[in-house]
């Protein structure tokens, strides 16, 4: 029984973490007395001081972003954040070039997202769009093809489609 309970824990946990490919279902959604007393706040939140700021250049453009490079940085993103703060948006940096795909549980802003390979080109970008705190299905937007870097700005703050990473800014 606990093997089996550590088992769904695990998984879950992993779930959480990974930007998952297709459709990810999770956990019933809340009922409307569920909702009415989370502890989840809802407005107000910046970006967590623990990820470290780094000016980057992007299609010729300074911006100043929060770096998601570590798994439980990438994890937690820009999950909850109602308010960017002191920062442009968010790099997402990985070890490889390999597909990548992001959702957007828990996140409470419209996000564009652009994916940059290993040279900084770019490899697909979306606009990503809040999933309901009703929903039990996220869509996932992936990469296009092999990416390194993943960009994350407010919805329509920038125009970053076709715009290349120049990875000598990235930390």
């Amino acid at each position: 029984m606990f093997r089996t309970v550590a088992l769904v824990i695990a998984s879950s946990i992993l779930m959480a973490a990974c930007a998952g490919i297709g459709t990810v279902t999770t956990a019933a959604p809340q009922t409307q007395a569920e909702q009415s007393t989370s502890t989840t706040p809802t407005t107000g939140v910046t970006v967590d001081a623990a990820f470290g700021r780094a000016t980057i250049i992007v299609g010729g453009d300074a911006l100043t972003v929060a770096i998601a490079d570590t798994k439980e940085k990438r994890a937690q993103g820009l999950m909850f954040v109602t308010d960017m703060g002191d920062v442009d948006g968010m790099l997402f940096v990985f070890n490889d070039a390999a597909m990548r795909s992001f959702w957007m549980r828990n996140t409470r802003l419209p996000l564009d997202i652009v994916y940059f390979d290993a040279a900084g080109s770019p490899v697909g970008d979306y606009l990503m769009t809040p999933c309901p705190d009703s929903s039990t299905e996220c869509p996932g937007y992936p990469s296009d093809a092999g990416a390194m870097f993943a960009l994350e700005t407010v919805a329509g703050a920038y125009d970053l489609s076709g715009a290349t990473l120049d990875v000598s800014s990235v930390p």
